[in-house]
């Protein structure tokens, strides 16, 4: 078995956008753009507040690598994503491998048919949990209780952590991104 760490040299950048900027795997999309500087500190004066478009927007993460002549050799290799939050749409070079909604399970797909020996392409489109789950609020005839939430009413209908949502003692930071490490597996 070969285990090959997908964790360095990852740029993320809002969904459509033309600029790209690094991104750290593992890791989220807030801490990412506090570190190119495209957002203040929320945990600082009215810092919280003015964060609060991150968790509406839509966001791509992008890592081109090569693949080596060792995995290439194997027979069987498959993307292995540890964690993913929370409604994303993997694709290795434009081809869906996987769609996940769910942050608390692993994914994984088969992906040999799909590697290249160089320039691989693999990119993460994270949908906002918050512009998901509106349209289903909708047509919902109850709501669950959420006394916590103070992003909507959305965080009982996504399988997401809900302290990101805001609590008595945490700030409201609906955020996204591969929060656990991603790798490629050959055998």
């Amino acid at each position: 078995m070969i285990s090959m760490p997908l964790t360095e040299g990852w740029h993320v950048r809002e969904a459509g956008g033309e600029r790209w900027h690094p991104a750290a795997v593992p890791g989220h999309v807030h801490l990412d753009l506090l570190q190119a500087g495209l957002l203040d500190d929320p945990f600082v004066g009215d810092g919280e507040a003015r964060a609060q478009w991150v968790g509406e927007r839509d966001w791509d993460y992008r890592l081109r690598f090569d693949a080596p002549p060792g995995v290439l050799a194997c027979g069987r290799a498959r993307l292995v994503c540890e964690g993913l939050d929370t409604y994303a749409t993997v694709r290795l070079n434009d081809h869906v491998v996987l769609e996940a909604d769910n942050m608390f399970r692993p994914w994984i797909a088969d992906v040999r048919p799909l590697l290249r020996p160089d320039g691989n392409e693999l990119t993460i489109r994270f949908r906002s949990p918050l512009k998901e789950v509106r349209p289903r609020l909708q047509d919902a005839a109850h709501r669950l209780p959420c006394p916590n939430d103070q992003a909507g009413g959305t965080s009982p209908y996504t399988r997401k952590a809900q302290y990101q949502y805001g609590w008595d003692w945490g700030p409201c930071l609906v955020t996204c991104g591969p929060w656990r490490g991603i790798r490629l597996e050959a055998w």
